[in-house]
């Protein structure tokens, strides 16, 4: 992905402390937007017929976009990603302002279930 390399969050790429609440919101809906996520509840977003068998994939896709990886990333490159991203996004050493440390927390968690699941289906 283009942005890979990028040392910070937003379209300056800031560290995660400088960012206002607005370029927080901004981030999330980028990273949503790179996902395929469209704000809708994981069940209200399914579909029924022939894209049910895809979902699998469709949400191996979404944790690889997650740790900001390309389908096909080795076991390796998930777990550099992972680490990469997490020392990245901590929120308890990025904040004393609750709201981002709240946005850090929820994007370390969208982190931790794309490595666990991924991990998990490599098992």
């Amino acid at each position: 992905m283009a942005d890979r390399g990028r040392s910070g969050f937003g379209p300056l790429g800031k560290p995660l402390d400088e960012l206002s609440d607005q370029e927080l919101i901004e981030e999330v809906k980028r990273r949503r937007k790179r996902r395929g996520v469209d704000g809708k509840s994981r069940t209200e977003s399914k579909t029924t017929g022939a894209r049910t068998t895809s979902h699998s994939s469709d949400r191996s896709a979404q944790y690889l976009a997650n740790l900001e990886l390309e389908p096909g990333a080795s076991a390796e490159e998930i777990e550099a990603a992972y680490k990469r991203l997490r020392a990245k996004y901590e929120p308890y050493t990025r904040s004393q302002d609750e709201k981002r440390r709240s946005a850090a927390r929820t994007l370390m968690d969208s982190l931790q279930e794309a490595f666990r699941e991924l991990t998990r289906a490599r098992d």
